[in-house]
């Protein structure tokens, strides 16, 4: 099987070979239409394995329950923020932020077609580089779903935005308010306000709180 489209049109089809879901309900609104994906199925593999596979390498997320397809940036500068949340309202000393790991460098290896002087095909193998600015830091190797060199940087840029103004944070909420997966709220928490974007969400039974996980843009 061969993907050689937009993510969404790719998440559609998956998505729909997996739930049967109408793939046009699907939700693209804050998706990235310049992510595309290149990429021959070769091997057997899970729906749900390719997917996961697909998003990360994009730095999309998708909610099942809305289906809702997201690039993270996107999201996180477009989507208006839906819910306040005061000190009153944050479990004291809960709001945590913890930094990605340290990455120099993003790189990629790939295989794309060369045409020789007698005009045969030969397989080539390219990299591409990006640097996210620190000194220190680990090489971390992504991998692909193109092998168009312009497409594959444009993902890799994404990551180093990602990487540089970025960060996990984690809060506790009293159990008796609901939050939702994918939605922005402001967190007012240690004389500080933040903007965040939930991507995770549990329950503490023992202290009766709603644990939220997300991001915060740094910036």
């Amino acid at each position: 099987m061969q993907f050689s489209n937009t993510l969404a049109n790719a998440i559609k089809y998956l998505v729909h070979k997996h739930s049967k879901l109408d793939v046009a309900s699907l939700d693209i609104t804050y998706a990235d239409s310049n992510s595309k994906i290149n990429y021959y199925v070769d091997s057997q593999t899970s729906i749900i394995n390719l997917m996961r596979s697909f998003l990360s390498y994009t730095s999309h997320v998708y909610d099942r329950q809305t289906n809702t397809l997201a690039d993270i940036i996107r999201l996180y500068n477009e989507k208006p923020v839906t819910q306040y949340f005061t000190e009153n309202e944050v479990i004291k000393d809960s709001f945590s932020m913890s930094l990605p790991k340290a990455v120099k460098i993003f790189k990629t290896d790939y295989i794309t077609k060369v045409i020789n002087s007698d005009n045969t095909l030969e397989d080539k193998e390219q990299t591409v580089k990006v640097e996210t600015g620190l000194i220190v830091g680990e090489e971390e190797n992504i991998t692909p779903y193109n092998y168009i060199k312009s497409e594959i940087t444009y993902e890799l840029n994404k990551k180093k935005t990602l990487h540089n103004d970025y960060a996990n944070a984690e809060f506790e909420l009293w159990d008796s308010h609901e939050v939702s997966i994918l939605e922005i709220i402001n967190v007012s928490t240690q004389g500080f306000n933040y903007k965040m974007l939930v991507t995770e969400l549990s329950r503490n039974p023992n202290e009766n709180s709603l644990i939220v996980k997300g991001l915060v843009c740094l910036l």
